[in-house]
């Protein structure tokens, strides 16, 4: 799965997949590619999303929140709050590269679960190295790694060569799904869809 924590889709669809997975009784492998949407974002913005929105197009609060109505109607459908009020915008690599480490612990679908929720409905900041810390070890990876992880380059690399590949394969958006047997699938996705994808893989 190519996503990006500052993509509700991704966040939607994530849920679903674990649904999905769920619901077949199937040992399944997932795992994570970054692709980020605004890869020269700044640790914070200094803004929510609806303040972003707002000054990007040029628009009025009650504009911004008509716009944003969509994600939150399709996330209330499935479980998910999201709060663009208070959601902060800014960069999305150390949790890239957090999520990759996690999954040498077998928690990368938990921190990702949990980074989500703490940029949509919690306003964290998930380039904030605390926030990442406790999400971390909350899912059971040691401290000690966690803290040398992000106060390094570990997995730098690895992040690059994921956004390198996805260009590479004409990706522009988040969520990509490849399955086994090389089924695909570009954009959010339902459960239904991602449980025959399974099933059909």
């Amino acid at each position: 799965m190519w996503m990006d924590f500052g993509c509700p889709w991704s966040r939607i669809s994530l849920h679903e997949l674990e649904r999905a997975i769920a619901a077949i009784g199937e040992s399944v492998d997932v795992r994570f590619h970054s692709l980020r949407l605004d890869a020269d974002a700044p640790a914070d913005y200094g803004k929510t999303t609806i303040e972003n929105l707002c000054e990007h197009l040029s628009i009025d609060v009650v504009e911004a929140e008509r716009m944003l109505q969509v994600v939150v109607d399709a996330g209330a459908r499935v479980g998910l709050a999201f709060n663009f009020h208070t959601a902060r915008g800014g960069s999305s690599f150390d949790a890239h590269r957090l999520v990759r480490r996690a999954a040498d612990f077998g928690v990368h679908v938990q921190v990702a679960r949990d980074v989500f929720s703490a940029h949509f409905e919690n306003g964290e900041l998930i380039s904030d190295h605390l926030v990442l810390e406790r999400i971390a070890v909350e899912a059971g990876m040691p401290a000690d790694v966690v803290s040398s992880l992000l106060a390094g380059d570990d997995e730098k690399v690895a992040v690059l060569e994921d956004e390198e590949a996805a260009i590479a394969r004409g990706l522009e958006k988040t969520p990509h799904f490849i399955f086994g047997g090389g089924i695909e699938t570009n954009g959010v996705q339902t459960y239904e869809e991602l449980r025959a994808a399974l099933q059909n893989a």
